[in-house]
């Protein structure tokens, strides 16, 4: 009995409509409104508390920790965004792999470890997921929105910058076992970084050549 619920999974998966105009409506609907919601509920919470820079800061707020869970449990669920291109018949390219699958690791680890630059993260990235993810909507109700997506690229470039830079202020005041996680996150945003430039390149460069 213990196979049939893979063997169900993987019948799920194949069979799946994954390319459907309703199915791929309805996801992009759902990770907008909840990225439009988690970006607007943390930085209430944040400004509530006040910024600052501190070990557990954010992370000892139960409120607070409860949020950076339910937008680390987003990843898994934006896993549906490469089974969504695979449904069309397309291979997704290495950094998207990269970019979910790390995302996953790295707010696993941060998460589960209190570390507060998960706070400041997930703020940022949800801000720019409710962005992305307004693009794809209209992308898939056919609405021309391609002139903004190269500048959602560039936002998506500015959140790492960002990123790095707060992984390098909180570096200097975590605990030692939160400093090892924050250079994990740290390494995960600079592998963004530098396959998001060369997807920059590769993308809009060779056409203004």
């Amino acid at each position: 009995m213990d196979i049939l619920a893979p063997l169900a999974g993987t019948f799920i998966y194949i069979s799946y409509p994954w390319n459907s105009q309703t199915f791929i409506v309805t996801h992009n609907v759902i990770l907008q409104v909840f990225s439009t919601w988690m970006c607007g509920s943390l930085s209430y919470a944040v400004y509530n508390k006040g910024f600052h820079i501190e070990s557990e800061y954010y992370m000892s707020d139960p409120w607070i920790k409860f949020l950076v869970f339910c937008f680390y449990l987003s990843k898994y669920y934006e896993y549906l965004d490469t089974f969504i291109l695979y449904g069309k018949g397309k291979q997704p390219i290495f950094l998207q792999k990269y970019h979910h699958i790390g995302a996953a690791f790295t707010w696993h680890l941060a998460w589960a470890y209190n570390v507060d630059g998960a706070v400041i993260a997930s703020l940022m990235n949800s801000g720019v997921h409710s962005i992305m993810y307004s693009y794809y909507l209209c992308t898939a109700l056919k609405i021309n929105m391609n002139m903004i997506k190269q500048y959602i690229t560039y936002l998506q470039m500015v959140q790492f910058i960002i990123g790095m830079y707060t992984t390098y202020r909180y570096y200097l005041i975590e605990t030692f076992q939160n400093k090892v996680i924050t250079v994990i996150c740290g390494l995960y945003t600079l592998g963004n970084f530098i396959l998001f430039a060369k997807f920059i390149k590769d993308t809009y460069m060779k056409k203004i050549e």
